[in-house]
């Protein structure tokens, strides 16, 4: 099967037109400049790439665009739906198309289901999607999809499932839970979604981070994930600034604004509805915070995604 995934993986954006169809051209050599800044891996069609807000059809759209440029083999790809037929389908086609893994959302609108359901939705998907090559990683996001992967659930995965189960995304901000799962798990790569833990993660036996807000400033994350406790002060105090920035507005149209601006494209803004642009107010708080993280720096690669 394919390699575990490990390091600094963005969750990226999705691009779009005018029109809200995907620019699959300009997602390819974003996730390309990602990759030349020394990121690991790529995160596509997570929370920040809208993906619940895209068919089924356009989201193998974007996967095959991806897959065509030779990028499919370190990244993984968000395929989680409602619908177990859908999540079965977008699952095959990560496994077809080359993905190293395939990023599954627990099935949301019905909250009130238990682990026990849970874990049978997730043991009936790997039988039907059949993965060959790919691995599967759990995106724990409670705050969203209303159900949350618990230790029980996990242990009865592992169990069941053995190496096709190759990790979690951990976005719910419960480093503890996080921490929790990474020590009592060791087969699992786990990813906190707040580059700051990449500091301390060989201490807390985190695999790296899959985040959104790396994509703006990659080459901090990946210092830092290189550097451990050994970072210095003004690379993860800007990294964690630029976070605190990004943070404090709507995230995923804050990510988009921040691209625009860093890339000199003012199309990146564009949402897919229900999400909508950042207003004139929150652009300027935006602006204002990522340019107090950046002030006192002076590394070299500063301006590596400016263009």
């Amino acid at each position: 099967m394919s390699p575990i995934l490990h390091g600094v993986i963005p969750a990226v954006p999705t691009p779009l037109n005018a029109d809200g169809q995907p620019d699959t051209a300009k997602l390819v050599a974003f996730i390309r400049d990602l990759f030349d800044a020394g990121c690991q891996g790529v995160n596509l069609l997570g929370t920040t790439g809208e993906a619940t807000s895209f068919d089924r059809g356009t989201r193998l759209q974007i996967m095959e665009a991806v897959a065509n440029a030779g990028l499919a083999q370190r990244m993984m790809v968000g395929t989680g739906a409602a619908a177990l037929a859908d999540a079965v389908a977008l699952t095959k086609a990560a496994d077809t198309m080359g993905f190293a893994g395939a990023l599954l959302l627990p099935p949301f609108y019905y909250t009130d289901v238990g682990d026990g359901a849970l874990v049978q939705y997730v043991e009936r998907l790997a039988e039907l999607a059949g993965a060959r090559t790919g691995r599967l990683y759990l995106y724990n996001i409670p705050q969203l999809t209303g159900l949350k992967y618990s230790p029980d659930v996990i242990e009865r995965l592992t169990r069941n499932l053995g190496g096709v189960l190759a990790g979690i995304k951990d976005s719910s901000g419960d480093l503890p839970y996080a921490e929790a799962v990474a020590a009592n798990f060791s087969q699992l790569a786990v990813f906190p979604s707040d580059e700051a833990t990449l500091k301390d993660r060989a201490r807390k036996k985190f695999a790296g981070c899959i985040s959104a807000s790396v994509n703006v400033f990659p080459h901090l994350a990946c210092a830092t994930y290189q550097s451990g406790v050994d970072t210095p002060d003004e690379i993860y105090n800007s990294m964690v600034g630029v976070r605190r920035a990004l943070t404090r507005v709507p995230l995923v149209p804050a990510i988009k604004a921040a691209l625009a601006w860093r890339r000199e494209d003012e199309s990146w803004k564009t949402m897919k509805l229900p999400l909508v642009p950042l207003s004139s107010a929150q652009l300027a708080q935006l602006h204002n915070g990522l340019a107090a993280a950046q002030a006192n720096r002076h590394d070299s690669g500063e301006d590596r995604l400016a263009n």
